[in-house]
């Protein structure tokens, strides 16, 4: 695979090998990165692949409706937008604000948003996979546990973003590096990764090594992305964990 690396206006072209995964295929998975680090972004295009699934029944759920429209609206773009793939759709609602996103593929997969604060909806249903927007937004891991059940009759997927902003997040970072393979954690995604929205003035203005504003716990998690002794809170002195420096390698 490639990576593109955006300097000024030219384009350099980085050659990386990619080895398949130990273990096979996660099935559950956490995407713990930086504020502005393209989550949104790339969770929508990960997404794109139950397009192809006959009847395939995906649900983005956020601590409210609108948590999860960045994605689908990424989401639809890709699928239906002129510039993306122009697939034909049965029924396309966008309206956060009424709680109806929604799109329905010509092939039968369906994606929809919902929102915990009507967790009801999610439950009793036969599901190819969860994408839980900001999941730090949301009560813990009684999230995956009160629709897990869900999941298994598809043996369908959970997708985890998050900037590490609660404690809890760290259960998805350990289960992620533990020793069942069905987990995978990313972590430690830096907000330099995204060219299109890293502010290296910003940056700097908050980076407590260059007299910043921000504490260095706080300044790890919104910029690098990573979990720490006291993930989400402010105390000192920080520890770095030693897995989230792996998502480069």
């Amino acid at each position: 695979t490639y990576e593109r690396q955006h300097r000024s206006q030219h384009t350099v072209v980085v050659r990386r090998t990619v080895v398949p995964r130990v273990g096979g295929v996660a099935h559950h998975a956490a995407n713990l990165a930086a504020f502005k680090a393209g989550k949104s972004f790339s969770g929508a295009a990960w997404l794109t692949g139950f397009a192809i699934v006959p009847d395939a029944h995906v649900q983005l759920v956020g601590a409210e409706y609108s948590t999860s429209e960045p994605e689908f609206t990424y989401l639809t773009d890709f699928l239906c937008g002129e510039r993306g793939m122009n697939m034909p759709y049965q029924a396309l609602v966008m309206d956060a604000r009424n709680g109806r996103m929604r799109l329905h593929l010509k092939t039968g997969a369906l994606f929809e948003c919902q929102s915990w604060e009507n967790n009801k909806r999610l439950r009793g249903r036969r599901i190819d996979a969860f994408y839980w927007s900001e999941c730090y937004q949301l009560p813990g891991m009684m999230t995956y546990n009160a629709v897990s059940q869900n999941l298994r009759e598809k043996r369908g997927f959970s997708i985890w973003t998050t900037t590490a902003d609660e404690p809890w997040v760290s259960a998805l970072h350990d289960r992620g590096h533990g020793a069942d393979p069905d987990w995978c954690c990313v972590c430690g995604v830096d907000s330099v990764c995204n060219p299109f929205t890293h502010d290296q003035h910003a940056r700097d203005r908050d980076d407590p090594e260059k007299g910043g504003i921000m504490t260095r716990a706080r300044f790890e998690i919104a910029y690098r992305g990573r979990l720490g002794t006291f993930v989400g809170r402010v105390y000192a002195p920080y520890q770095v964990r030693p897995e989230c420096n792996m998502w480069h390698q």
